[in-house]
């Protein structure tokens, strides 16, 4: 059987989430990203909303660009709003009309954990979770249209922490649940510890700031456990009920 997938992703909205690092398709950029266009200060920032149907900004993206300085024009704004809406309220009546998956591949099922860097891709070298909260369309793109590509229970909470800010479609969860089901029982332990298998990013393997303290080593907290519950200073767990 062939190794590339029956299922081929395309969202449901007419409207497009371009990410900071996406190389644009459209004939006077093309192949430039948003984080390039934007340390030209070039007019597309701007022209992109107002001209093109289908182009806006996920959210991460939009806040970087205003964070940076640059300034859109009223116009603007109300198009990127307006826009935004129209994917949400799209991808809910994909939604409430979803029945399943038709026809999907899945083979050689890696589950991710969000502490995982990505080994690949616009976001390479980055943590699973930080491209989580910064592009959630970028990650449901991968979801998708990577065969193998699934996460671990963790990052698949994360994502589910996301909404309703930012809406998944069902057939996201629908695809993350059969990859869950599909990958080596090893991959699926609930602790962290357990799913600190090797990945084919072995050199980018995060290391806890937290290594060595004994809330983390010996009481088996997590990171994201020491900075909600602790602060960040693993040395105040003795401080809970």
């Amino acid at each position: 059987m062939s190794d590339y997938p029956k299922y081929t992703f395309k969202h449901p909205s007419s409207i497009v989430l371009f990410n900071l690092e996406d190389h644009l398709p459209f004939y006077n950029v093309k192949g430039k990203t948003i984080t390039q266009l934007l340390n030209e200060k070039h007019p597309f920032l701007e022209s992109g909303l107002l001209d093109l149907n289908i182009f806006c900004y996920d959210d991460f993206t939009y806040e970087s660009i205003i964070s940076s300085g640059f300034t859109f024009s009223e116009a603007a704004k109300n198009k990127q709003l307006e826009k935004r809406k129209k994917h949400a309220a799209e991808t809910l009546e994909y939604n409430k009309t979803y029945t399943g998956l038709s026809e999907v591949y899945i083979s050689n099922v890696k589950l991710y954990d969000s502490h995982y860097n990505i080994g690949f891709g616009i976001h390479a070298g980055e943590r699973v979770d930080l491209t989580i909260v910064k592009s959630p369309a970028h990650i449901e793109n991968m979801i998708h249209t990577l065969f193998w590509f699934g996460l671990t229970r963790k990052a698949i909470r994360l994502m589910k922490s996301m909404e309703p800010g930012f809406i998944f479609l069902s057939s996201t969860w629908d695809l993350l649940e059969k990859k869950y089901e599909a990958a080596p029982d090893f991959m699926k332990g609930t602790h962290q510890i357990d799913e600190d298998y090797d990945n084919d990013n072995v050199d980018l393997e995060y290391e806890s700031e937290n290594k060595g303290s004994w809330a983390y080593e010996e009481e088996g907290f997590s990171d994201d456990d020491i900075d909600s519950a602790f602060d960040g200073d693993p040395d105040a767990y003795w401080n809970i009920d």
